[in-house]
């Protein structure tokens, strides 16, 4: 586990420190998985006695671009490394981010700005592999992918490989961070079967491929308070595992199951509901950035009220919010009896 947390420290340590000519190929070094253990004699100290250990890879469950299951995301993190080694390109094409950088950085003389569109179109695996998403990731949070063009990402998208789609789909966002870009938002919405409407065809999408669209809308609205950004956050997070709670309440409403409505809209997440939950929450804290109470236009949606609701697992958080606007129990000016079944 020790080694396999190393790419985590070298992605710190090397930040941003490499240049690279366009057209130079992005080397990702090999991950180390041997190590050497004292032999039986102990005798440690002339390096005679030491015993070369490699981790065996035969019994671990395979992984489809990975070398094994239990490697795969040490793979991804050991990309991401490597595309944080690349100096960031400040001057990015979007407008709203097209300022001077902070801390003295300026955009690379040595031509990086131009690494994505010399050298990711011509680096595409015939196999797509855990190394190389984590490079767009790493690509993108340096401000480099918005460069390729949109077919290239959708040539990326059609490998319905799961570690590509999330370093494509964080890597965007976060490279096109607090502009709102539409076209970006639709390619989020896309991989968020929650938010299809009922007429959309159903797709099948992993659990981690949802969380990292959650967290993409966050960081593709950062700081905007985007109210209906918000508020598909919050009903994300309150989000009934195997329901749509929406589409329920319809449902119940009516008094008759809803005809025509997808399963992919009917259903939710239910395995790993947890990071799922915790990806929108982080997209929410990343929309209402720094805004504190002050957020406009978000007073009515008693967001500190409906998050604390979520906290203790208060399945109506409305109500919450409702009692603490209404503490003696009135409504329209008449108290209530709240023993009443």
């Amino acid at each position: 586990m020790r080694t396999m947390a190393m790419p985590l420290g070298r992605g710190a340590l090397t930040l941003g420190l490499s240049e690279p000519l366009p057209g130079e190929q992005l080397a990702v070094p090999l991950l180390c998985l041997s190590g050497v253990v004292a032999g039986p004699q102990g005798d440690t100290a002339s390096g005679s006695g030491r015993i070369l250990v490699s981790l065996d890879l035969q019994a671990a469950q395979a992984a489809p671009g990975a070398a094994a299951d239990v490697t795969a995301w040490c793979e991804f993190h050991n990309g991401v490394a490597a595309g944080l080694k690349v100096a960031p390109r400040c001057h990015s094409s979007h407008p709203k981010q097209q300022q001077q950088p902070k801390n003295g950085l300026q955009e690379s003389s040595s031509g990086s700005g131009t690494l994505a569109e010399a050298w990711l179109p011509h680096s595409k695996r015939t196999v797509p592999n855990y190394g190389h998403a984590g490079v767009l990731l790493g690509l993108g949070l340096q401000g480099h992918l918005d460069r390729l063009s949109w077919t290239d990402l959708y040539r990326y998208l059609s490998d319905q490989h799961d570690a590509t789609t999330i370093g494509v789909l964080l890597g965007m966002s976060a490279c096109c961070r607090g502009t709102a870009d539409t076209t970006v938002a639709r390619m989020l919405f896309l991989h968020l079967p929650a938010r299809h409407p009922n007429t959309f065809p159903e797709i099948e999408l992993s659990p981690h491929v949802q969380a990292a669209s959650l967290l993409g809308l966050g960081f593709l609205y950062q700081g905007s308070s985007h109210r209906l950004m918000t508020e598909t956050m919050l009903e994300e997070i309150g989000r009934t595992p195997g329901v749509n709670p929406s589409l329920a309440n319809m449902a119940n409403s009516a008094g008759a199951a809803i005809n025509g409505a997808s399963l992919s809209a009917l259903m939710s997440v239910t395995h790993d509901r947890e990071a799922y939950a915790l990806a929108a929450g982080f997209g929410l804290g990343l929309i209402c950035l720094g805004q504190g109470r002050s957020a406009p236009g978000l007073a009515d949606l008693h967001l500190e009220e409906k998050l604390r609701s979520f906290m203790y697992a208060n399945t109506q958080p409305h109500l919450t919010a409702h009692k603490k606007a209404n503490p003696e129990g009135k409504i329209h000016g008449k108290p209530t009896n709240s023993n009443r079944p």
